[in-house]
């Protein structure tokens, strides 16, 4: 049996914390439902993959959306968007103020 999913977030201490609102770490070995609502939550991310090395970011997120290598920087959006969770995943991010 799979382990179930991880998502763990983490504070950080001043004066870093005057950017960040917090560090994240996601994992999933088993694949949920095909697609993922996200909402907009008026803050930029910087997303790494820590399993494969491309990530992508479905066009009309918000800007152009594409395919990068190993990480992105992402946001802020403007509107949801749908990202895929259909196969085995992890990842980390920063995610700064807005």
């Amino acid at each position: 049996m799979a382990a179930p999913a991880v998502n763990r977030t983490y504070s950080v201490q001043a004066p870093l914390s005057r950017f960040v609102e917090l560090l994240w770490y996601y994992r999933s070995d088993v694949p949920t439902d095909p697609k993922e609502l996200v909402l907009p939550a008026g803050r930029a991310d910087i997303i790494i993959g820590l399993r494969s090395d491309v990530m992508s970011i479905p066009v009309g997120a918000g800007g152009g959306g594409g395919t990068f290598a190993y990480g992105v920087v992402a946001g802020p959006h403007t509107r949801p968007f749908a990202i895929d969770t259909s196969r085995p995943s992890e990842v980390i991010g920063i995610s700064f103020r807005p």
